[in-house]
């Protein structure tokens, strides 16, 4: 019977395991391995709190045993108690320093914290005990990758594909890698194969997203942005945003002041500005196109979609404002076509957060500008349409403070 349950987990057949397992369980409640399946099957469903119960009860009858305490830490790990996690990561390190998934999950442990040179430290020490470890090669690939060492990555990615060339995620990896090279369409093949494999593997899923997306060269260029910023500390993320702002201000100065250098800095000054603006909408708007194709729509989700249409409905209400600003030639018009192009800042990105306490001040936010803009629209009131602009600016600060916070990377 628990050879099957193990069959059925390893198929992916979650719902049937634990039917197995509760008729074995039914007959055998005593069972050590199979209390420890359920705890397995309990975790997989997302139902970490009542694994932990089962495994916390194995563990008062067997506190030496190492399955127990990986789980839990798992447990940790998948529920963001990170200090919890690091205690019981080195209790299994200190147990058994020579068992490779314990260097695994510890390097796991470390890449969420985003301490991504610890991380690589571990899977290192792992690859030093099993050269040949999927899970270890795959992540040595995702955080070489991350940190800009393309051929570390790459080859990493590759002896993995020697190991298992049929795996759906070291596929994906690979098509990851692909993409950070610039090269989208053996990317997209990759993806795509890795999804025929897996159509729930998370890391195709979103890998497709960014790929489809980076057939647009102005993505592509944003794509390459955004993995820049991810080498980089929260200290180094905001250095080169002040310090990118401060040179756009200082070229903008120098060609308004001087007319011979003008027709060269104020070109300069301009694209400057665009990539910044292009930057704060270029991701809702490569979502709306997702949303208008029929495979791109698979790849959203419901998050992802609602900012995607609203975004879209922005766009559309802004064009009509300006068309009937072009006919009627009444500022009102092009005030009011101003504010929805603005407001697809905000609307295209408001549910992004995956921390609910973040996701709902972003949502306040956002309503709380759309009100005041409307009403400053609709009473041609100057003060509350600055202060509705001044507050999508605002936005955008807050939104840009909240994915340094929670992706910058970390360094001890």
């Amino acid at each position: 019977m628990l050879e099957r349950v193990q069959l059925l987990l390893a198929q992916g057949r979650i719902d049937d395991a634990e039917k197995q397992l509760e008729a074995f369980l039914q007959d055998d409640p005593t069972s050590e391995y199979g209390r420890y399946l359920l705890a397995y099957v309990l975790f997989f469903k997302g139902e970490s709190r009542k694994s932990e119960q089962v495994l916390l009860q194995l563990q008062s009858e067997d506190p030496e045993n190492t399955g127990y305490l990986a789980l839990l830490a798992e447990i940790n790990l998948k529920e963001e108690e990170y200090e919890a996690a690091e205690k019981k990561t080195d209790a299994l390190l200190e147990m058994n320093p020579n068992e490779v998934q314990f260097h695994n999950l510890k390097s796991r442990l470390k890449f969420a914290q985003r301490y991504y040179d610890r991380a690589l430290q571990y899977t290192n020490s792992a690859l030093a005990i099993d050269p040949e470890n999927l899970e270890a090669l795959n992540q040595k690939a995702m955080l070489a990758g991350i940190l800009g060492d393309n051929n570390v990555a790459s080859n990493a990615v590759l002896e993995a594909l020697e190991q298992n060339p049929e795996d759906p995620y070291t596929i994906a990896n690979h098509g990851h890698q692909l993409l950070k090279e610039g090269k989208v369409k053996e990317a997209l093949e990759r993806l795509s194969e890795a999804l025929r494999l897996n159509p729930t593997n998370s890391l195709a899923r979103y890998g497709m997203q960014e790929a489809l997306k980076s057939r647009f060269w102005p993505y592509k260029l944003f794509y390459k942005y955004i993995n820049f910023m991810a080498k980089l500390t929260a200290k180094g993320s905001w250095a080169v945003i002040i310090g990118a702002y401060l040179l756009y201000q200082f070229i903008l100065r120098i060609g308004q002041a001087n007319e011979e250098l003008a027709p060269i800095l104020m070109p300069v000054a301009y694209l400057m500005l665009g990539f910044f603006l292009l930057s704060w909408v270029i991701n809702p708007l490569m979502n709306l196109y997702l949303l208008t194709n029929n495979y791109g729509r698979l790849l959203l989700d419901g998050p992802q979609k609602k900012m995607a249409k609203l975004t879209g409905l922005s766009l559309l209400v802004s064009i009509v404002c300006f068309g009937l600003w072009y006919y009627k030639n009444m500022e009102l018009f092009l005030i009011a076509g101003l504010f929805f192009i603005a407001m697809m800042i905000p609307l295209g990105s408001f549910l992004s957060p995956y921390n609910p306490s973040s996701r709902q001040k972003l949502v306040y936010f956002t309503i709380a500008v759309f009100i005041v803009g409307i009403a400053g629209i609709a009473l041609q009131h100057d003060l509350l349409l600055s202060i509705a602009f001044l507050g999508i600016f605002a936005y955008q600060f807050v939104v840009n403070s909240m994915a340094i916070s929670s992706s910058s990377r970390k360094v001890d």
